[in-house]
């Protein structure tokens, strides 16, 4: 008798925990959902591309609240998305493959395990494919993509 498993919608939400440093990585997913304190919240899946730990998944929340919104906004530019003073619109399709390098810190000890946290966020080094600046309240025309990065809201 053969076991059969259905993997059709699994997703792999646990974070590695890699030694402390900075990494080439990329934007394997992303996707929007509400913090216990009941924001409106973003969760970054990020896959290590490089060196030993290559295929690891770091996972970053960046809830959008006021106090926390440096986290986004250093996200964003990271991935060449030019920040104004302005709601932008952006679609997260548009994220996914684009490389980032990330600075990684050992977090605080949970139920026993230390987990690596995403202290910093930096333009890639290397990035996997030359990718334009884009500008968020650009025209259509100029993003280099099918789906616009960011939009007026």
């Amino acid at each position: 008798m053969a076991l059969t498993f259905d993997f059709t919608n699994y997703k792999d939400t646990s974070t590695a925990h890699v030694a402390p440093g900075t990494y080439h990585a990329e934007v394997s997913d992303f996707e929007e959902t509400t913090s216990k304190a009941g924001n409106a919240m973003f969760v970054v899946y990020l896959e290590i591309t490089e060196g030993p730990h290559a295929g690891q998944q770091i996972i970053d929340r960046l809830p959008q609240t006021e106090k926390a919104m440096f986290r986004s906004a250093a996200f964003l530019q990271a991935l060449g998305v030019k920040i104004a003073k302005k709601k932008i619109a952006l679609n997260p399709r548009s994220l996914i493959g684009r490389p980032v390098d990330i600075v990684v810190e050992d977090g605080e000890p949970y139920n026993g395990r230390v987990k690596s946290e995403v202290r910093e966020y930096l333009r890639a080094t290397k990035p996997a494919k030359a990718e334009p600046e884009v500008d968020p309240m650009g025209d259509e025309d100029e993003i280099a993509s099918p789906d616009p990065v960011a939009e007026p809201a």
